[in-house]
């Protein structure tokens, strides 16, 4: 059975799923059911135990994910100083040097650090994958 959650239901959320995610294709049909039921702004994530994916949707983007591809998930995140920092969730997938970007915000963002860090527990039991945190200092 399909696992799938409300992770934000707020107009606000800080993050955002990168451009050209729109792609539907792999997302698990309860998934994409209840997409076409919820509110544009939701964001929900969810682990599929039959197609073997996990994912992110939200305002009519997707990231689908096999789970047997991810090797781990982390929270990056670099502070501004001379330049504009980054906050980011990744999927650092087999046999590739770029990792999958599920969220961002292309400058740093303490509320978007602050969202990320509160829903660590919540995402690690949803999609079954620890979450580390990796800190790259200030941006220079």
């Amino acid at each position: 059975m399909t696992q799938i959650e409300i992770l934000d239901d707020s107009v606000s959320w800080p993050l955002t799923i990168p451009i050209g995610r729109s792609n539907y294709d792999g997302v698990p049909s309860a998934v994409a059911t209840l997409s076409a039921d919820i509110k544009p702004w939701q964001l929900i994530g969810w682990r599929d135990p039959i197609s073997n994916t996990i994912g992110v949707a939200r305002k009519h983007q997707a990231i689908t994910l096999s789970i047997n591809s991810v090797d781990a998930i982390s929270i990056s995140f670099m502070q501004r100083a001379k330049g504009p920092g980054f906050v980011s969730l990744e999927a650092k997938i087999q046999r590739s040097h770029r990792p999958v970007i599920l969220f961002e915000v292309v400058h740093f963002d303490e509320d978007a650090l602050r969202w990320l860090r509160d829903r660590t527990q919540q995402l690690e039991m949803l999609f079954g994958i620890p979450i580390s945190v990796n800190d790259y200092g200030s941006d220079y």
